[in-house]
Parts: structure tokens; C-alpha cells; sequence
């Protein structure tokens, strides 16, 4: 049986625009945000990891870790861009783990359960969930890159797991896990 190659995605396009600064360089427990997001990456389950971002700094930050940057110049297209970027980063993967970069609490144990869900449900949608919350990191099937291609503007794949419930996994997970931050 032939290697599920899984990839993964960490939207980093944001423009933290109730923050005044780039809030993935805010520190949260002694680390930035896009450290935690980048310690959250279990790359002995992955065959690529990307980072979509706007930012130089967070590209060579990403560099450093071997993680390949995407520079994303259509970030004020909204999510779908930085979506469109993931998937033609790594469009021969059988699935994609999007991430968001803000989830300081998002542990590498939890993303390693579930691209190991994925690997044996291979045609299907993995949703973390704490009781009725669903979040992110999310993983797609190649089946339906071409859906995730056709959002436009500040639209993620939400609205493609919604029209596919007979395909989504729930894997419960720790709710502080599922916490994005959001500084005031």
C-alpha cells in the first residue's frame, strides 16, 4: 500500500488589524505565536510543511525551521488566498492540515493524532472538536482541493466541511487547544 503523503498549512496572512502590529509576534509563555505554531508541527507524519504568509520575517523565521514559505501577495483577498497558496504549495498531497497561526496552545501531540486519523480515513475530513466546538487545524482530502480552489474572499473551508458532513471525522480534543488568540 502506497505512503498517505500528508502535507501541511499554516495560514500566516493575517493583517491584525485590531492589533496595530503583527499579533504573531505578540509572546504568549515566552515564545511568539508563530514559534508555537511552528512547535506544533509534527514533521516525522508530514511530507511537507508550508508556511502562507505576507511577511518576510515569518518567511525566514520559517526558513530556519525547514519550513517551506509561501508568500502570499493577495493576503487582502481574505482566508481563500492564503488557502489557494496551501494547496498549489503541495497540490500532489493526498491531504492538507490547515492551521492557523494563532493557537499558542495547539500541542504537536494533538496535530500528530490527527494526521494519523487522517492516514487511516484517508478520503475523509478530520475536525478537532471539544464537546459541540469544532476548530482548527483541519484536514482535507485531495477530493476536494478543487472546492477549497474555488473560495473567494475572507471564506476558509468551513463552508466546504458544511456541505460534506457525511465525510468529517470528529477527533475530541483538549478545549483550551481549540483557543485562538485574540489580543485586546
Amino acid at each position: 500500500m502506497a505512503e498517505i503523503k500528508v502535507g501541511m498549512v499554516i495560514m500566516a496572512s493575517g493583517f491584525s488589524k485590531r492589533h496595530g502590529s503583527n499579533k504573531l509576534f505578540r509572546k504568549i509563555e515566552g515564545k511568539t505565536l508563530i514559534e508555537h505554531a511552528f512547535d506544533a508541527v509534527p514533521e516525522e507524519e508530514l511530507y511537507r510543511t508550508a508556511a502562507v504568509t505576507r511577511f518576510k520575517q515569518i518567511a525566514d523565521a520559517a526558513g530556519s525551521r525547514g519550513i517551506t514559505a509561501v508568500m502570499n501577495e493577495d493576503a487582502e483577498k481574505g482566508i481563500s488566498s492564503s488557502v489557494k497558496k496551501g494547496i498549489y504549495s503541495m497540490s500532489d498531497a493526498d491531504g492538507i492540515v490547515f492551521s492557523v497561526a494563532d493557537q499558542p496552545y495547539l500541542r504537536r501531540e494533538t496535530v500528530k493524532k490527527l494526521v494519523l486519523l487522517f492516514k487511516e480515513h484517508p478520503e475523509n475530513i478530520i475536525v478537532p472538536v471539544y464537546k459541540d466546538r469544532t476548530g482548527n487545524p483541519c484536514i482535507f482530502p485531495s477530493s476536494l482541493f478543487g472546492e477549497l480552489c474555488a473560495l473567494e474572499g475572507d471564506t476558509g473551508g468551513k463552508s466546504v466541511i458544511k456541505k460534506h458532513p457525511d465525510m468529517v471525522i470528529f477527533s475530541e480534543t483538549d478545549e483550551k487547544e481549540l483557543t485562538d488568540i485574540d489580543f485586546a
